[in-house]
Order: structure tokens, then C-alpha cells, then sequence
């Protein structure tokens, strides 16, 4: 197997690389603008939207986690095993998208 780019595969390469070094810096903007409405939007603590730009706000939660199966009903007779129970905390997150019209 040759490393050597056909013709028609260089250009891909050449028009990737030059539609990249033209949109780099506005996808870092974007970027730079997504986490602001990110963190606005965990402030307030809810979903909104603004024109097309819709924001989904997701509540943290906790989730339960066992070592093994079968531990919460032994855990009602047998309590020390309760030391053997994890609990997780998920922070709250939002997404960011575009609709079309």
C-alpha cells in the first residue's frame, strides 16, 4: 500500500486545510461565546432561547452506585453494608444549538 496521494486526494488535503486556516479563528470565537452563554445560562438555572440559538440547562443530580447486586435488600437487615455504597454527583450542564428556520 502506497503513502502517496492521488491527485484528487491531495486536493482534498489542500482545500481541508485551507478552509481550516480560514475558519479557525471564528470556531475559537464561537467557542469563546459558547462557554459565556454556558455559564450565564448555570447561573440562571434554566433552558431559554434567543432568536434561533436554543439552550438546554440540565439540573445536577446524584446517582447511586452499589459494589454488588443485590446489596439494597440485604442492606435492610444487614446495615453495615452500607459502607460498602457509593454516591455520585453530576454537575449541571447545557447545550447550545442552532434550529433551522
Amino acid at each position: 500500500m502506497s503513502n502517496e496521494l492521488s491527485t484528487a486526494g491531495m486536493g482534498l488535503f489542500e482545500a481541508y486545510e485551507e478552509l481550516y486556516l480560514e475558519l479557525a479563528p471564528k470556531i475559537a470565537i464561537l467557542e469563546g461565546l459558547k462557554k459565556g452563554i454556558k455559564k450565564e445560562v448555570l447561573e440562571i438555572g434554566e433552558s431559554t432561547s434567543h432568536g434561533r440559538v436554543r439552550v438546554t440547562c440540565k439540573k445536577g443530580y446524584k446517582r447511586v452506585f452499589w459494589d454488588s447486586k443485590g446489596l439494597d435488600g440485604y442492606a435492610v437487615a444487614h446495615p453495615e453494608v452500607r459502607e460498602l455504597r457509593s454516591e455520585r454527583e453530576y454537575s449541571a450542564s447545557v447545550s447550545i444549538r442552532v434550529v433551522k428556520e
